[in-house]
């Protein structure tokens, strides 16, 4: 069953993962950068760029929230994604689910 498409800002994708959740789908473009999707919306809620060169591949982290501090008090809100790319760079992004909810559509 086809449920939807996306399209790639220039060229193609060259790499994906989806969120645990399902919420989200995190791609690698030809232009070095990666984008974060919200499905539901079908909109790249992030740019993440750091990459100089495409990036491989990409995951988000299986442990759903990284806690910095181990503060039971804190809300610990946070998504991280790992990239590689061309470039031989280990990219590590942390994200605020937060703002990914907050955002309609913007890549900022």
């Amino acid at each position: 069953r086809y449920l939807c498409f996306f399209h790639a800002p220039f060229g193609s994708f060259t790499c994906l993962d989806w969120s645990f959740s399902g919420k989200y789908l995190v791609a690698g473009t030809q232009e070095d950068y990666l984008l974060v999707y919200d499905v539901q919306r079908l909109k790249p809620v992030f740019k993440l760029e750091g990459h100089t060169s495409w990036p491989l591949d990409v995951h988000f982290d299986l442990n759903l929230k990284t806690n910095f501090h181990l503060d039971p008090f804190k809300n610990y809100n946070k998504r991280r994604i790992h990239s590689t790319g061309l470039d031989g760079k280990l990219c590590i992004w942390d994200i605020d689910v937060g703002m990914l909810e907050s955002r309609q559509g913007s890549t900022n």
